[in-house]
């Protein structure tokens, strides 16, 4: 799954109230399967890819769009950065394709064995025009795909080389791509392939970035660490179930459960 993380309010909110003074306000929630792959866009519009089936459900919880996507297998990936282009990751047919903003399809399927790919297991939309970066798990190496052959980027051996070994997430955000392995830390590179920064954090259950913000999932908690400055606070959440992801967008915040995806609207007090 990709996340969209857009966090100017959120900031402010959190800035203005201090630490652990934000108010939650639970708009709705909606059932999901453990195994099912969810992103939201900047409308905060959700889709949910659950057996056989994606979903578009509008900021109020009502069902907007379905389709079938029998041939594709489980989605695991949905990046919804451009909801009038939205990235689909098939792992289990090891292709790529895009639906327009009713979930009807565009393009060809992109097929990653062309690309001298093993197993893909992650992927992400770039920022730059018609490109892809992946992750090949066979192999430990991060690929920045391209319709021009000459701007293909690779890193082999990122398990060797950089110690890579429980990568739990892997997303372009802000020009940059990050790389979470829960035990270790985040990754930054940047559009080049160029590893940057390198931040050690331990027992990461989800993150995500906004300019110069890193928000990590923790304990039950978000930390949000200052990129530039590594100056870091933290906020408690509004429930006690087991959070396993998240995504911010404005003042709404997503939060996925075991069996249910809940978005609630934020504000200081």
């Amino acid at each position: 799954m990709r996340i969209v993380l857009y966090t100017v309010f959120f900031l402010a909110a959190f800035r203005a109230a201090g630490q652990d003074s934000i108010a939650w306000t639970k708009d709705f929630e909606l059932p999901v399967s453990s195994n099912a792959g969810w992103a939201i866009d900047n409308f905060n519009q959700v889709y949910i890819a659950e057996k056989d089936h994606l979903t578009k459900i509008d900021p109020k919880g009502k069902q907007l769009f379905e389709q079938s996507l029998k041939k594709y297998g489980q989605i695991k990936t949905i990046d919804a950065r451009n909801p009038l282009k939205i990235l689909i990751f098939s792992e289990q047919q090891q292709s790529i394709f895009y639906l327009d903003n009713t979930l009807s399809k565009q393009e060809n399927d992109i097929d990653l064995s062309e690309f001298d790919l093993s197993y893909v297991t992650m992927v992400s939309g770039s920022s730059q025009m018609d490109k892809i970066w992946t992750f090949d798990q066979d192999n430990s190496k991060i690929k920045l795909l391209s319709q021009n052959k000459a701007q293909i980027i690779q890193l082999e051996n990122t398990a060797g080389i950089l110690e890579m070994k429980h990568i739990r997430q892997f997303f372009e955000q802000s020009d940059r791509l990050f790389v979470i392995d829960s035990l270790k830390g985040v990754y930054q590179f940047d559009i080049y392939g160029t590893l940057i920064q390198f931040l050690p954090e331990e027992n990461i259950i989800w993150a995500a970035v906004s300019g110069e913000y890193l928000y990590l999932l923790k304990n039950n908690k978000i930390e949000i660490l200052n990129l530039a400055t590594l100056n870091k606070k933290t906020i408690s959440l509004p429930l006690e179930e087991k959070i396993s992801e998240f995504a911010v967008n404005q003042n709404t915040i997503f939060f996925r459960t075991p069996d249910k995806l809940h978005k609630f609207s934020i504000s200081p007090f």
